[in-house]
């Protein structure tokens, strides 16, 4: 089994984990709006598949060109609650507890990627 190393680091509202197994590495960074409940969740990976971590089920599930990139996005009522793409050497996704728009999500895009 390969050697796993995980960092944790909490910078005020904001936590960061970063975690290395083998070759994979992969990094979270967590927005809060209080101690318990994250508002925002980043992940970056190594590779090309869906790192987001949510399996929950959505009424639409498409594909979206944002910012030259293509984002499938995740959602519910209009509202984007996760998004994912890839640059073909890492992954990204972007969870929001309260959800986003397609604008607020576009921003996000421009800075993360």
């Amino acid at each position: 089994m390969p050697e796993r190393h995980t960092h944790i680091a909490e910078h005020g509202r904001v936590r960061q984990v970063t975690l290395q197994t083998g070759n994979r590495q992969f990094y979270r960074q967590v927005l809060k709006n209080s101690i318990r409940h994250a508002q925002v969740s980043f992940r970056k990976g190594n590779g090309s598949e869906d790192i987001s971590g949510d399996c929950n089920v959505y009424d639409s599930v498409e594909a979206r060109q944002i910012d030259g990139k293509d984002v499938t996005v995740k959602s519910n009522d209009g509202v984007i609650y996760t998004a994912i793409w890839t640059d073909g050497s890492y992954s990204y996704a972007i969870s929001a507890r309260t959800g986003m728009t397609e604008e607020q999500l576009s921003g996000w895009v421009q800075v993360l990627a």
